[in-house]
């Protein structure tokens, strides 16, 4: 019985120290999500103060060909266009906010649920998408960079141009952010995981003399 409780205690805290690295978005009736020739991993970027929701950045891609008229000749390149979504994602639905408004899936009901934005509601039952997730920023001011954008150049002398990264650079004390256009980023990712093991031993240790005290 001991060895069980002690399994439970190391289960959670282990769980609640080490993020997902994947998300499950419920979808009900009609797609909701912004579709795109690809999607990128989402970004956390915040837990409420409750730490009863996430919220992430959705990123996709699309692709477009272009013929352009130089001097040597046409050239044919290949462009990137990205579209960013925020959401809000919780154990009951998710919400998605853009520019002209937002779209909110949740369940109703065990089996079923309703998505609606400004002009429909759909509803039915629950249809999973799974997502992949990148680690969270837990620093004071995070910071998300946007992946460059690449255009591909076919030409009789293989020319290529790489268009630099935006980052977006963003802290709690300020709802504005600011762009610029360098593309290395440092941050204090690789102290995180001895600080979460160092937080978890601690923890357990507590717990497990509270367990052996009574």
């Amino acid at each position: 019985m001991f060895l069980v409780v002690l399994l439970s205690i190391f289960a959670f805290h282990i769980g609640s120290v080490f993020p997902e690295t994947s998300v499950t978005l419920w979808q009900f009736g009609a797609d909701r999500l912004l579709t795109g020739a690809t999607t990128e991993p989402l970004q956390a970027v915040g837990i409420a103060s409750d730490g009863l929701s996430t919220t992430y950045l959705y990123e996709i891609l699309n692709f477009q060909t272009k013929t352009i008229e130089t001097g040597s000749g046409a050239v044919t390149t290949t462009i990137t266009n990205p579209a960013y979504r925020t959401i809000v994602a919780s154990a009951s639905g998710w919400v998605e906010s853009f520019a002209n408004g937002i779209i909110e899936c949740a369940f109703v009901s065990d089996g079923a649920g309703e998505c609606f934005d400004q002009s429909s509601t759909a509803s039915g039952a629950p249809t999973p998408i799974v997502l992949a997730a990148t680690t969270i920023q837990t620093s004071a001011a995070f910071e998300t960079t946007f992946p460059p954008t690449l255009i591909s150049t076919t030409s009789s002398n293989s020319e290529s141009e790489i268009i630099t990264s935006q980052i977006i650079q963003s802290s709690p004390s300020s709802s504005s952010g600011t762009t610029s256009n360098t593309t290395s980023t440092t941050s204090n990712a690789s102290r995180r995981p001895s600080t979460a093991i160092k937080t978890v031993a601690s923890l357990l240790v507590m717990q497990i003399l509270a367990i052996l005290t009574f």
